[in-house]
């Protein structure tokens, strides 16, 4: 397991910087790195509404961290790519939320494509993620909301083709997912997975398609837990029934074996529609709708969906966006037992009132609708406002002085879920 205190005898090694894009090299590697430590400031740690949970949530905490990206060649046609980062998390008063010192969030990648010849590329990975989540969990007197810390380690091998009429995708990944907290250990999994999808085009504008899957899954937790291959099966066609707007039809016949036991073929319909109705240098408007039918034994599998995005850039330093998506119950025949309606605004300016400040706003708004009168109607508003202001000290050295205010309210929640934010941050580039 590394530590700062061997990171930073390695990055001490490096020569200086080269260019101005603060790259390093190291025989063939060309590196960046840099460090950062943050202090911080916050009234909610937990992200948690008040009456669930006792503990201090007003408290400064500390974020150092270290960032590494490489690359280098591996041969004329093959390449090799890294990228490192840990990072550390130090509280004043809540000690229990301190990041380990021998085990540091962050993750890391290495990854390497191989172009093998024409049209055929063969890549291969191995990543690993250690990070925060806070995620909702059941108590004695409803939900509330927890840091659901979790590692997942994968690799995984990917072959590409794509020539003439020919296009094909064969992979396979493996995952490990570990939670330490024992309310998340339900979701300690061993996941591998082997797809491979084939099309060919028949015409200009039909083109058949085979698709296989083969997951494994082993819930570790759960000794009862089926651990062997779920296999699916599909062939079919897509046919692109419009180029302007663009509309595509899609059909399968699709086989799932569950459990050890071989399914039945049935038929999948789908339709994919986007069409761009407003195409204009400061302003794009956009619709698209989706519509899936799967016909099981059980019951039949409809659903629906369509939306609207807009984006607007009033001027060179401010920028709105603003989508809407619904997801209707019986609608076309869809089967979905809750009817969902969201709506989402963003504005974000550079150069807000002095040229290193920035400012950025986020406000959704969730109806969620169940077509069960026993279940309540749920409205969830949530907002979000950051500014921010951003000045290089030195050719090296940057500095971020930011405050975010978030809030979330829930029509099934007797609070507000909110938290103030203030972070300064030192970003040294070596």
């Amino acid at each position: 397991m590394f530590s700062l205190s061997m990171a930073l005898p390695l990055i001490s090694m490096f020569p200086g910087r080269t260019d101005a894009a603060n790259v390093l090299r190291l025989g063939p590697f060309s590196f960046s790195a840099s460090t950062s430590v943050a202090a911080n400031y916050s009234t909610n740690v937990d992200q948690a509404r008040p009456s669930d949970t006792e503990l201090e949530q007003r408290d400064f905490f500390f974020i150092y961290g270290l960032n590494l990206a490489g690359e280098a060649p591996l041969g004329p046609r093959a390449q090799l790519n890294l990228s490192w980062s840990l990072e550390w998390e130090r509280y004043l008063e809540r000690t229990d939320l301190d990041t380990d010192a021998d085990d540091p969030l962050g993750n890391a990648r290495i990854e390497i494509p191989w172009e093998l010849g024409p049209g055929l590329t063969l890549s291969a990975f191995a990543a690993y993620d250690h990070s925060l989540e806070t995620r909702e969990t059941a108590f004695a007197g409803g939900e509330r909301n927890q840091r659901d810390e979790n590692t997942i380690t994968s690799y995984g091998l990917a072959l590409n083709y794509a020539r003439g009429r020919l296009r094909a995708v064969a992979d396979y990944i493996s995952e490990r997912e570990r939670h330490v907290l024992e309310e998340f250990q339900d979701g300690d999994e061993d996941r591998e997975t082997f797809s491979f999808i084939t099309s060919y085009a028949l015409l200009p504008r039909l083109r058949g398609v085979y698709e296989f899957e083969r997951e494994r899954t082993d819930s570790v937790r759960d000794p009862n837990d089926y651990t062997g291959p779920e296999d699916t099966y599909a062939i079919g066609f897509d046919v692109d029934l419009w180029l302007r707007p663009s509309l595509i039809y899609g059909f399968r016949y699709e086989r799932e074996d569950l459990e050890g036991e071989v399914g039945s073929w049935d038929p999948t319909l789908t339709l994919t529609f986007s069409y761009d109705l407003l195409e204009h240098p400061t302003i794009t408007l956009q619709a698209f709708a989706s519509y899936t039918y799967e016909r099981t034994p059980e019951e039949d599998d409809v659903a629906f969906e369509y939306g609207l995005d807009l984006t607007h850039r009033i001027d060179s330093l401010t920028t709105q966006t603003l989508g809407m998506r619904r997801e209707p119950v019986d609608t076309f025949g869809s089967t979905t037992d809750t009817t969902v309606t969201e709506w989402i605004y963003g504005l974000n300016r550079s150069h807000f009132l002095l040229p290193a400040i920035s400012a950025a706003m986020t406000l959704s708004y969730t109806i969620n609708e169940p077509s069960d009168s026993s279940i309540p109607e749920e409205e969830i508003l949530e907002f979000e406002f950051t500014l921010a202001h951003s000045r290089r000290v030195t050719a090296q050295l940057s500095r971020t002085l930011s405050y975010t205010y978030s809030l979330e309210d829930s029509s099934l929640e007797r609070e507000l879920l909110d938290e103030h934010l203030i972070t300064l941050e030192y970003t040294y580039a070596f």
